[in-house]
């Protein structure tokens, strides 16, 4: 997947092995330090960078912090600090999930 990334990084990031491919769909965290559990998700995309193309473009309105492909490269698209959108609104223990949640896809 490294050689698709088409735009320079704007961030560091969080896991050492990944490569940064930022996605403009995030926000800001809200009421809580940072992420206490991972959520994994499957995309049902044909390939790993059709689905982290179609994490990282404006108009799909969803975005992960990680994908990880099927050879075990990983990509960030949102640093943890943020919120990404892949989970929709959501709550689990009387919690707003996305908010201290990470998705890797």
């Amino acid at each position: 997947m490294s050689s698709e990334v088409s735009f320079a990084p704007d961030f560091a990031p969080d896991f050492k092995g990944a490569i940064v491919h930022p996605s403009p769909n995030f926000g800001e965290r809200r009421g809580v330090d940072g992420p206490d559990m991972l959520i994994l998700h499957y995309t049902a995309m044909e390939t790993a960078i059709a689905a982290r193309d179609w994490l990282c473009v404006e108009e799909s309105q969803v975005s992960a912090h990680y994908l990880v492909d099927e050879q075990g490269e990983v990509t960030q698209m949102v640093r943890e600090q943020d919120r990404a959108w892949h989970a929709g609104q959501s709550i689990w223990k009387r919690r707003e999930r996305y908010q201290f949640a990470f998705g890797w896809n």
